[in-house]
């Protein structure tokens, strides 16, 4: 009985201690898992920039509904290059510094458009030009820091 015993709590602990491995692992994304989602962020929101600079959209709400999205995207992106950031191996940083500072550049210039798009559209008659400018903006700042990004995957490969 005592064996029995013994033999159940072994088994207990192993299967705690397995699952608890398991657990860490699996919500600790890769660098390659990080390089994936950085690149769908940026390119959703590339994607929503463009549809408003396009003339895709086509009212006041489909711009909004668009510029909403391309920020939730573009925050997303940040949270994935900051995380991306803290995953590159110590012998790969420096390489990796200009790249990082260039990306944070390019999210700051691309969180500036969006603030600007977003402010101009919550007025009672947005200034299409301005749409469409901001808009553009976003959407070059969101293109070079994907560029960017590439060309970070490169230097830390």
């Amino acid at each position: 009985m005592k064996t029995v015993k013994q033999l159940v709590s072994v088994a207990v602990i192993s299967l705690i201690s397995a699952f608890s491995v398991n657990a860490q692992t699996s919500t600790t994304p890769t660098k390659d898992d990080l390089h994936k989602k950085l690149t769908l962020h940026h390119t959703t929101a590339t994607e929503h920039a463009n549809k408003i600079k396009s003339g895709a959209t086509k009212t006041t709400a489909e711009h909004k509904t668009a510029a909403i999205e391309a920020g939730k995207h573009l925050n997303e992106a940040k949270a994935a290059h900051k995380q991306l950031k803290a995953s590159i191996p110590a012998n790969k940083k420096a390489a990796a510094q200009v790249h990082h500072d260039a990306i944070d550049k390019h999210h700051t210039a691309a969180e500036m458009h969006h603030k600007e798009l977003t402010a101009e559209l919550s007025k009672t008659a947005p200034d299409a030009a301005k749409v469409k400018s901001h808009a553009t903006g976003l959407h070059t700042s969101l293109t070079s820091a994907e560029k960017e990004h590439q060309a970070l995957k490169e230097a830390t490969k």
